[in-house]
């Protein structure tokens, strides 16, 4: 799983409190945001795609 940076909103995420920055699986990150517990500080970036060069 991918890991994101979140800031705790309200409540408590994970073991940690309110204004704490943590990183939180991406697939609980969506879930998270909507109900308004975290938001989103840094998202990681996609490796770029590799694209295999054939050699003859």
């Amino acid at each position: 799983m991918v890991k994101v940076k979140v800031e705790v909103l309200q409540g408590q995420v994970d073991y940690s409190n309110v204004g704490d920055k943590l990183e939180v699986d991406s697939a609980h990150v969506e879930r998270l945001v909507k109900d308004g517990f975290v938001k989103v500080i840094e998202t990681p970036a996609k490796p770029a795609s590799k694209a295999k060069e054939k050699t003859k």
